[in-house]
């Protein structure tokens, strides 16, 4: 039976919502979309959260046919944080010079709004503390007190604060600036600890600890803190498991006296546990990507750390130091939600509702159907060819045995590049290359907010300075658009490109700090915010780019891990330059295969949704060679590309199957509707609740223990006391739970 899509919506028909339903966390209005099915089903859908919302007996599963969220739930009836409206990190005056000096190096002069309104409420938040003031007018005795006696006392005084720490919640879409909205500020305190507080660093007791889901999003915080602490004179480390995990980390606590610890929970909780490392000191932990690491797919170990960091709160008294949470998301997906409404009911949401859940508007969307599974390849390799990828020739055994021998990769300089692309512009293309004319969200037309975006924008003239406002925006634009075409009409014939040499020089440092080179290699486009126009700012990775070759970057999506290894192997037979990267590689292997693709040696990296979140590298390409099954996965993919104000395309292969998926975005992409709750996995339709899961969990032990006393000869005095000692099960996700006691033993708490 063919499930068919009916498109709810002002044009079609309207859907009346009641009036005693609260607004959406992102529209006004809404539109859903309603399979034929729904009607004959006839159930009815939760309105609370924590609820099952997955009641749809169809193969479409939507979160939007539940009540909207809205001031039902603690987190989102909560006011938004107001700000005032700057263009410049000078004029908030809460940074440092140091940490403003590293913005200006990166080329980063405006907030986002997201950063804004992150740093406001990170630094306000913070607890009252003794100023330099009270040092000074305090003690004759500081200067007989000795270090730790100080610090015993700035505890004390921490201790008795009447502000307490609240957590904070940072949702935006990829791509907004996240990592430095979280990271300034708490940098910014941490300077302020050592420098004014005179809070001394010990041993194993960090001061800030960042949790990440995967190794190269943790080897990117690396990096990122890396460049901070040349500035401000902070450290930070970070671990990756590997060989000999154990020995290696002891080394790394013992010989490192850190600010910053960056790690995934797992190993945090090992060495929490293993009495290797201590929170006395902690002041901030960071969730980044909360909606994936407080869920089952990292076995719920950042909810594990985080109920002792709770713990620690409750009794402030033998913890002075307290500990302020802050999660970072993407989505604000309804399990986040309710996890954070029920165990930090007083956290601090940042987020813009008119962004959520919705991909860039720089980003073009391109369904192609296919019949059967066997006609994707050759249209992958067609998309490839179309963008610039030329593969090598392989022709005879000898070459086929070199190419599956050793990896194909790419060469080429920085300058080549730019004679390349000089000599290879072709005027009488100018007419039938389709120019983008994008209109500035917020800008009216008479102000000349109008920019055409060509598809072969032509570098010319010698590196200038970077267009810093708005006014000097236009006008590069201008003079720039002015020049290409004069430029044109002096070359008529065209003349052959500049075969690329090896390139291992320094001419790539040039890249980032040349406006031109970034403009036509990225794409980039000035970003529009709600009240300001600015330029992107560079990209973030571990690994510079030293290759400059022909062919846009390319990340393509596959649903498994067998799926992308038969792919790649098969585009080395073909002879592209491609990289992969899943989670079952080897650590080295993995290593090498991103920094391949980060530098440019390879432009394709097959992958698998492992690289679809925190990585911040230049992509002008992603293909999903098969339709994510959910809308969380498919705008996660996007977010690779169309960063910041950038151009981006998205290809998505689909077969019949999923067919009503495609509508479903197609309808809400259309409409311009945030893509909430959208999938059509099975496993999501059957998947119990909570409750159910939880009551099912428990019966079965009950059983099972019924039986092993029967079989056992137990007294019947003691079958309590065994069944209470043996036969309770305590989950590790316990919404519902609220007896927290600290550690303290049961017989020693005071009733």
């Amino acid at each position: 039976m063919r499930s068919r899509v009916t498109v709810v919506g002002a044009s079609l028909c309207t859907l009346h919502v009641s009036s005693s339903y609260p607004t959406s966390i992102t529209t006004a209005q809404r539109y859903i979309i309603v399979p034929r099915q729904l009607k004959a089903y006839g159930g009815t859908f939760a309105r609370s959260v924590g609820e099952r919302n997955t009641d749809v007996a169809s193969d479409v599963v939507l979160q939007s046919l539940t009540a909207p969220r809205g001031s039902s739930t603690s987190l989102l009836a909560k006011r938004r944080v107001k700000t005032k409206t700057v263009d410049n990190f000078r004029d908030m005056h809460f940074l440092n010079e140091e940490l403003l000096q590293f913005l200006d190096e990166k080329h980063i002069t405006t907030p986002s709004p997201i950063q804004q309104s992150a740093m406001e409420v990170i630094l306000q938040q913070r607890r009252v503390a003794p100023t330099p003031t009270d040092l000074l007018s305090l003690p004759e005795q500081s200067e007989s007190l000795s270090e730790d006696e100080l610090y015993q006392k700035m505890r004390n005084r921490n201790a008795t604060a009447s502000s307490k720490e609240k957590s904070v919640l940072l949702a935006a879409p990829h791509g907004e600036g996240k990592t430095l909205a979280y990271l300034l500020p708490i940098y910014q305190n941490m300077l302020k600890d050592r420098d004014v507080y005179k809070i001394p660093l010990r041993e194993r007791r960090p001061r800030t600890i960042l949790l990440a889901p995967t190794r190269e999003s943790i080897q990117q915080l690396r990096h990122i803190c890396g460049q901070l602490d040349e500035k401000t004179g902070l450290k930070s480390i970070c671990f990756t498991s590997k060989k000999r995990a154990k020995y290696h980390l002891n080394r790394l606590l013992k010989e490192n006296v850190a600010d910053v610890l960056i790690m995934h929970p797992r190993a945090v909780l090992s060495l929490i546990r293993s009495r290797r490392l201590f929170l006395d000191d902690l002041r901030y932990i960071v969730v980044d990507e909360a909606d994936v690491m407080l869920s089952s797919q990292h076995d719920h170990a950042a909810v594990q750390l985080l109920s002792k960091i709770k713990k620690r709160n409750l009794y402030r008294h033998l913890w002075p130091v307290q500990t302020q949470v802050v999660f970072s998301a993407p989505y604000i997906t309804r399990k986040l939600e309710y996890y954070i409404g029920k165990r930090f009911p007083q956290t601090v949401p940042c987020f813009y509702k008119e962004q959520m859940h919705r991909p860039p508007t720089t980003l073009q969307h391109r369904f192609m159907p296919v019949r059967h599974e066997k006609e994707k390849l050759p249209i992958l390799i067609h998309l490839l060819k179309k963008h610039g990828h030329v593969p090598r020739s392989v022709e005879t055994e000898k070459e086929q045995e070199e190419v599956l021998r050793h990896r194909y990769k790419l060469s080429g300089t920085f300058d080549a590049w730019r004679q390349a692309h000089t000599d290879l512009y072709n005027p009488e293309e100018e007419s039938a290359v389709a120019s983008e004319v994008l209109l500035l969200s917020g800008a009216e037309e008479n102000e000349s907010s109008l920019i055409v975006e060509e598809e072969n924008p032509l570098p010319t003239t010698a590196t200038s300075a970077a267009p810093s406002s708005p006014a000097e925006l236009q006008a590069f634009m201008k003079e720039q658009e002015k020049q290409q075409r004069q430029l044109a009409r002096q070359r008529r014939h065209q003349t052959q490109a500049a075969t690329p040499t090896e390139a291992r020089d320094s001419s790539y440092q040039q890249y980032p700090r040349d406006p031109r080179a970034r403009f036509h290699l990225e794409h980039v486009r000035p970003v529009q915010w709600n009240y300001l126009t600015t330029v992107a700012a560079p990209f973030e990775t571990p690994t510079p780019r030293v290759v400059f070759a022909p062919g846009q970057r390319c990340v393509i999506f596959f649903p498994t891990i067998d799926a992308a290894i038969a792919l790649y192997y098969h585009l080395r037979r073909e002879g592209f330059a491609v990289s992969l990267l899943h989670a079952a590689l080897p650590v080295a292997v993995r290593k090498e295969m991103y920094q391949d693709f980060c530098s440019g040696r390879t432009n394709i990296l097959c992958t698998t949704d492992i690289a679809a979140r925190g990585l911040d590298v230049h992509v002008d390409l992603v293909i999903n060679f098969q339709m994510p099954s959910s809308a969380q996965q498919y705008l996660s993919r996007a977010g690779r590309t169309a960063r910041m104000g950038r151009r981006g395309k998205l290809y998505s292969l689909y077969t019949k199957r999923q067919g009503v998926m495609v509508s479903a975005v197609k309808a809400f992409l259309k409409r311009a509707l945030p893509l909430e709750g959208i999938t059509n996995d099975k496993l999501a339709m059957t998947q119990p609740r909570y409750s159910e899961w939880r009551t099912h969990r428990i019966n079965a032990l009950s059983r099972s223990y019924v039986s092993l006393i029967s079989s056992k000869t137990i007294p019947a005095k003691l079958e309590k006391v065994y069944l209470k000692h043996n036969a309770t099960w305590r989950p590790l996700f316990r919404p519902q739970g609220t007896s927290i006691h600290a550690g303290v033993p049961e017989r020693q708490q005071q009733s």
